[in-house]
């Protein structure tokens, strides 16, 4: 009986071999190539990169990309020092092309606070670890603006000083910004002594829902009870009635609460994604010739708008209709340093191994680029496909998303910078 069942397997392994052989002999017959590993070796490119000069093959693909962009998406992980590093790297190549202007994932109003602190740029690490420290939320653990609470963030941050970029917040204002968003409400009003009770009152307020909120989801949204308070409700009326910046705040403010309310199941995500889209708009107006750097997480970074129309698919609709060119890249880490061990992503996380065969070229110490654009064209062209299976669906999301793969040297979570 054993001989048999062997027998079989034999059988079955050559039925699959046959299958597979006919499968590859029909392609090359048909002049078509599968989307492998095979055909990706050839695609890919590496490069090192420093503060003074970029070296390698992959370094000039970049630089390609880069000269004929209006527009430059980064597709980030949040949080990886790669990721940072690779910003700062960029701004002052950036620079002189041209590129003046800096969007990302923070409020409109922490884009103001984060351009007040790079001022004086070359002080830039200490002076946001004052702020981060000032505002550090200890009881939740929490930052007062999101991805610029790390050195690493901090670093880039100084060279969009140094180089004198405007930052434009596009994104609803953070969580837990709401104590250093009611310092500047307050400040707009320094001899309103009412206002200035208000405030203070209004601080416990929403600290003492937070934490509730921390304890146990507050049904319909934390914001929700903290704009029901009357408190809180005098201390928006008479400051946003007395003084427009103020009043700039609170709308925003109230934007934003409104889209955490309604977080669970996607419920405001559509209105997140527009609200985006609108304070880019309201930033570009009147400045139609800028080009822009922009960074996203990659869920909004991508320019396939068949899911939802975010940043990335908005730009480049901007770009074509302006007859310019937007550069979406999708950047991606494969080893991932953590205490003090180095893991191979594509080996350990199911999520990275559906992006196969892509994540596989990954390298300890130089950066990877695989050029999707000229890819997206030949699969466009017939001239290669996507191998059928569970992943196919994320790689052609992939591929029409996003023009550049970039894949980072190992990468750490950024270094806080901030007391905690």
């Amino acid at each position: 009986m054993k001989y048999i069942i062997v027998l079989l397997f034999i059988i079955l392994l050559v039925d699959c071999a046959s299958i597979s052989n006919k499968e590859t002999s029909s392609l090359v017959a048909s002049g078509q190539m599968l989307l492998d590993s095979t055909y990706l070796s050839s695609r890919v490119s590496y490069f090192t990169m420093d503060d003074k000069k970029w070296d390698g093959s992959g370094a000039k693909v970049l630089e390609e990309y880069m000269n004929k962009s209006q527009f430059i998406v980064l597709g980030e992980f949040h949080g990886s020092s790669k990721i940072s590093e690779f910003t700062k790297r960029m701004i002052p190549k950036l620079h002189t092309i041209g590129f003046d202007k800096f969007a990302c994932e923070i409020g409109p109003h922490s884009g103001k606070e984060i351009q007040h602190l790079i001022q004086e740029h070359e002080k830039t690490v200490p002076s946001l670890y004052s702020f981060n420290s000032e505002y550090y939320f200890k009881e939740i653990d929490d930052i007062p603006i999101p991805f610029f609470d790390g050195i690493e963030d901090a670093e880039f941050a100084q060279q969009l000083g140094q180089y004198q970029f405007d930052i434009w917040g596009l994104d609803q204002e953070y969580f837990s910004g709401v104590f250093f968003l009611f310092d500047k409400i307050a400040s707009h009003h320094p001899n309103d002594r009412n206002i200035q009770r208000l405030k203070i009152a209004s601080d416990s307020i929403a600290r003492y829902w937070i934490l509730e909120d921390d304890k146990e989801e507050i049904e319909g949204g934390v914001f929700r009870k903290i704009l029901e308070e009357p408190t809180v409700q005098r201390f928006f009326d008479i400051a946003e009635q007395e003084h427009q910046g103020s009043k700039s705040i609170i709308e925003d403010l109230k934007i934003s609460w409104d889209i955490y309310n309604r977080y669970k199941g996607g419920a405001s995500h559509n209105d997140r994604a527009n609200y985006i889209k609108d304070n880019f708009d309201k930033n570009f107006e009147g400045t139609e010739q800028s080009k822009v750097l922009v960074k996203f997480g990659q869920l909004h970074a991508t320019q396939d708008g068949s899911e939802t129309e975010d940043i990335g698919f908005h730009l480049e609709q901007i770009a074509r209709k302006r007859g310019t060119y937007c550069t979406n890249i999708a950047l991606w880490n494969k080893y991932y340093s953590e205490g003090g061990k180095i893991v191979d992503l594509a080996e350990t996380s199911r999520f990275y191994q559906s992006y196969h065969p892509f994540t596989a070229f990954g390298k300890r110490n130089e950066w990877g680029i695989i050029d999707l654009a000229k890819i997206r064209k030949e699969w466009k062209d017939g001239k290669i496909i996507i191998p059928e299976g569970k992943n196919k669906v994320r790689l052609e999301r992939l591929l029409n998303g996003f023009d550049l793969y970039i894949i980072l040297p190992v990468d750490k979570r950024v270094k806080p910078n901030y007391e905690f």
